[in-house]
């Protein structure tokens, strides 16, 4: 039987998959439909994954998507050279209550890396995916709170040379969303949030009325209608599924 959070994965998925456009998810050279709906996955649920020396661990994550045959593919990461530590930093990515003054200079030092970081790597493997047939359709980020305009505009334009059409939020809050928005309109790249369970927490993607907030902005995210509870698992209302599930219906083609 899965547990909350398995299923939780699999409801977001599908209803993160359900919004995106037909011709995003019919890219793949390889097939992977069965009755009709299209299969696919995130590359975290293949973890772990060898560390072969020599190879690139992308070349592994295809390897590892044409043996089970899924097309349509999430990515949490391209891999290559590793970010600055943090230190002292909050959960999850996110800011510190109390930012110490090592945090703030290795945060510093982190979004300058981010800022600079070259978009080589974003392509290689965007043409690693194409030359398998598998079609990369998403990626995994978080937008975190302290986030500059300069580090989120680095951000789309690595996934605007991933060439993804939409992005996982991941734990990306709800008071990031206006921020966001000139962004996903400039690069054309839509977040698919991500739920949580805190329901209590008005920053968290996780109740209806932060869902709801989300679907008031001028610039309409993809809206993975899940909310988490406290021992059980729902459906949002049904009304936010059939907006989300519209709003695809008027970009097909």
């Amino acid at each position: 039987m899965m547990n909350r959070r398995e299923l939780l994965k699999g409801l977001g998925a599908i209803a993160a998959v359900g919004a995106v456009r037909v011709p995003d998810l019919w890219a793949a050279k390889v097939d992977s439909t069965y009755k009709g709906v299209k299969l696919g996955l995130i590359t975290g649920s293949l973890n772990p994954l060898p560390n072969v020396p020599g190879k690139d661990p992308i070349d592994v994550i295809i390897e590892n998507c044409l043996a089970i045959g899924a097309a349509n593919v999430e990515l949490v990461s391209v891999g290559g050279a590793m970010p600055p530590q943090v230190t002292n930093g909050g959960r999850f990515g996110q800011a510190p209550d109390q930012k110490t003054p090592e945090y703030l200079k290795t945060r510093e030092e982190l979004r300058q890396w981010r800022i600079n970081l070259p978009l080589d790597r974003f392509r290689e493997v965007r043409k690693k995916f194409d030359d398998a047939g598998l079609n990369l359709f998403s990626y995994v980020y978080t937008i975190d709170d302290d986030m500059t305009d300069p580090e989120i505009d680095a951000v789309f334009r690595q996934m605007q040379a991933l060439k993804v059409g939409l992005f996982c939020t991941n734990q990306t809050r709800v008071t990031m969303a206006p921020r966001m928005v000139p962004f996903a309109a400039r690069y054309k790249i839509k977040p698919a949030w991500h739920p949580h369970d805190n329901i209590d927490s008005p920053v968290e993607v996780a109740s209806a009325e932060t869902l709801e907030k989300l679907d008031r902005l001028d610039e309409r995210p993809i809206l993975v209608a899940v909310a988490a509870y406290v021992g059980k698992t729902r459906l949002i209302d049904n009304t936010m599924l059939n907006k989300a599930k519209k709003d695809a219906a008027t970009t097909k083609g």
